[in-house]
């Protein structure tokens, strides 16, 4: 929840600065290059699979339910899109 914070604040102050644009800029290419993939990655390192019990069947329907919806959603907003 800290990091959370200091990240939320120091967005803020850098917001009030008058060169917000290029430090904007500047860093909107080192987001989505490695700051996203790295959040998702800490995100899937933290779901424990083992702890459904046995329940492969759940866990196997819950991906594949997160497959979809991520490919239609993905979908959806490229097809939006290109209209």
């Amino acid at each position: 929840m800290a990091a959370i914070t200091g990240s939320y604040l120091a967005g803020l102050f850098v917001a009030a600065t008058p060169a917000h644009e290029i430090v904007n800029s500047d860093l909107r290419a080192m987001t989505s290059l490695f700051l996203w993939p790295l959040f998702f990655v800490s995100v899937g390192l933290a779901v424990n699979a083992r702890e459904l019990g046995g329940r492969l069947g759940f866990f196997a329907a819950l991906l594949a339910i997160a497959i979809f919806g991520k490919i239609l959603g993905c979908g959806l907003a490229c097809a939006v899109e290109w209209i």
